[in-house]
């Protein structure tokens, strides 16, 4: 018994070495990476009475256009697409081993002047307490505010890091991160088609430092949580984050700045 729970108490050790030497190997050097985003793209995911838990998810535009994430692009990452989507076989194929999601790297671009002369939807702008009480009340089928959208958006995916920075070159425009990604195969008309999709970022939340959680606070306001990471921005952004992705690609919070609104 006693060996048993030696061999437990090593094997945690071992694990939070490795967690530790990840974390410092992180921070070594200059960042890979450092954006300013906003509430746009940092939508407040969780925050609890004492803010000791404060959490920020990574949002990027879900609905921009992933032409480039084609047959060609899922086979370079490691997807067995070699099987024709119009071929005989070719649902029982990708229904298969062929579709199961995988880690790969990720490139988002931040393009702070996307949506900079977007309008809500109408003839008239809605103002932001109107808004506000939209989304507060939970109406169904509420419409995403254009300006307020996440700047963020897939760009590329590959397993050869050095590759895509070395495409990719501008740090503070766009970012690499790990993320799970899965292929699909579309017959809803023909030719049928393979293409690939972003199913998440890694990590998808990050933490607020303690010692910025106060300035994070006092730029919510009366409004607060939004109500969770599905729940779209109503209203003008009211924070600016300062991230940092380290030489071992995880992201850090650095600074918080409140909006003038």
């Amino acid at each position: 018994m006693l060996k048993r729970f030696l061999w437990v108490i090593g094997v945690v050790l071992v694990a939070n070495a490795g967690a530790f030497a990840v974390v410092v190997r992180n921070s070594n050097g200059a960042p890979d990476a450092s954006v300013q985003l906003t509430e746009r793209e940092m939508w407040l995911s969780n925050v609890d009475t004492d803010s000791t838990g404060m959490t920020l998810s990574i949002e990027w535009d879900r609905d921009a256009s992933n032409d480039w994430f084609d047959r060609a692009k899922l086979a370079s990452i490691g997807f067995d697409c070699s099987v024709d989507p119009n071929a005989p076989g070719a649902e029982v194929h990708y229904s298969g081993r062929a579709l199961l999601p995988r880690t790969t790297y990720v490139v988002l671009e931040y393009d702070p002047n996307r949506g900079v002369d977007a309008k809500p939807p109408g003839n008239a702008r809605a103002t932001e307490p109107d808004l506000a009480n939209q989304a507060s009340a939970g109406q169904p089928g509420r419409q995403r505010v254009p300006e307020y959208e996440p700047r963020l958006r897939p760009v590329d995916v590959g397993n050869d890091r050095q590759a895509l920075r070395a495409k990719y070159a501008d740090r503070h425009r766009y970012i690499i991160t790990s993320g799970i990604v899965r292929a699909r195969l579309f017959q809803a008309r023909k030719p049928f088609k393979v293409d690939g999709t972003i199913v998440g970022v890694l990590p998808g939340e990050l933490y607020v430092p303690q010692q910025l959680q106060a300035t994070m606070l006092a730029s919510l306001g009366k409004i607060g949580n939004r109500g969770g990471p599905w729940v779209p921005l109503m209203h003008s952004p009211r924070y600016q984050v300062t991230v940092e992705y380290g030489s071992g690609l995880l992201p850090r919070i650095v600074e918080v700045k409140a909006l003038a609104r």
